[in-house]
């Protein structure tokens, strides 16, 4: 089988940008490519914001695990970060169908503490050609919303949100959850969180996974 590997770099058309293909045999196969946006996809020296792209030609599972080193050298810290499904992908409320299923992205926020020991972002992503509205809301374990952000998002854009929602409950929480919405007809929305140790830098992945309640 073929799996196909493409850096989108953020705020840009990326149909035409470099590929990589790795072929796999059958059967329960794992492949490990070290330093693939450096290496494989021609993303260059300079700073960047951007996702891999990944498609095959049979289910598969990706992972990638995304991390700095430290300046001497003795130490790295990041996170293992789970590839989402396109399938997974919210659609703009006003998108025709909708809510033939409730669109939205919904994410676990596990802990938060009032001592600055973890923080949580978020990351929203537009992977569409439309530039739409966007909000993250935050609800308790009762399912009330406590609080909101809302931004607008250009096409093929991405942002992670250092901490919005650190003030919620004092900052001392742990049974949040977490929302990732669009509005407009042809925007779509993939969210995550990034739950850090401030102590260590190190961090967890949570993806968004769509609710498929059939709406109202």
């Amino acid at each position: 089988m073929n799996v196909t590997l493409k850096f989108c770099k953020s705020q840009q058309d990326n149909t035409s940008a470099a590929a990589h293909v790795v072929s796999l045999t059958g059967g329960q196969v794992v492949e490990h490519i070290e330093d693939v946006v450096d290496h494989f996809l021609s993303v260059g020296s300079g700073s960047w914001v951007g996702a891999i792209h990944y498609t095959a030609d049979v289910p598969v599972q990706l992972w990638a695990r995304v991390y700095s080193i430290s300046a001497d050298g003795s130490a790295s810290y990041g996170q293992l970060v789970e590839g989402i499904p396109t399938s997974d992908m919210s659609l703009g409320y006003q998108t025709s169908g909708y809510p033939g299923t409730q669109e939205d992205q919904w994410m676990f926020a596990g802990q938060h503490t009032l001592d600055g020991r973890f923080r949580v972002n978020v990351g929203i992503v537009n992977p569409t050609a439309v530039a739409g509205r966007f909000w993250v809301r935050i609800f308790d374990s009762q399912g009330s919303d406590t609080d909101y952000l809302e931004l607008q998002l250009a096409p093929y854009s991405m942002v992670q949100l250092t901490d919005p929602f650190a003030s919620v409950d004092g900052g001392e929480w742990d049974e949040m959850q977490i929302r990732v919405e669009a509005e407009a007809n042809g925007t779509g929305a993939f969210g995550y969180l990034s739950v850090v140790d401030n102590a260590t830098n190190d961090a967890y992945f949570v993806r968004g996974i769509k609710n498929q309640t059939p709406g109202e």
